[in-house]
């Protein structure tokens, strides 16, 4: 494994892309999931979201936050991550995707 350094000083290992959400260890498959489902619950319903950031990116640690994007927007009154990190004591990101990006895996 090759190591990485987060822009914010923070060395970890890359392992390369995420190339499927079954990839994932069970127990961050089961955050993603809850994740999904918060979601869904706020956003009403038909929703995809997506594993974003450095867990898709292969350099997640101990230490990550869970980055997912959607395909529907998001309010502009609400602060969705901020109230589902306090709801699951995870801390979660949230973006609004505007087009498929092949290399993000849908959580199931």
């Amino acid at each position: 494994m090759v190591d990485f350094i987060h822009r914010k000083g923070r060395q970890r290992k890359y392992v390369g892309l995420l190339r499927s959400f079954d990839d994932l260890h069970e127990d961050k498959q089961n955050i993603f999931k809850k994740i999904k489902n918060e979601i869904k619950r706020e956003l009403g319903g038909d929703v995809n979201v997506y594993v974003f950031g450095s867990y898709a990116w292969g350099y997640a640690d101990e230490k990550s936050d869970f980055d997912v994007r959607v395909d529907k927007p998001l309010p502009t009154n609400k602060h969705i991550g901020r109230m589902i990190s306090e709801k699951i004591n995870k801390e979660v990101h949230i973006q609004y995707l505007t087009k498929n990006i092949k290399e993000t895996p849908l959580i199931p």
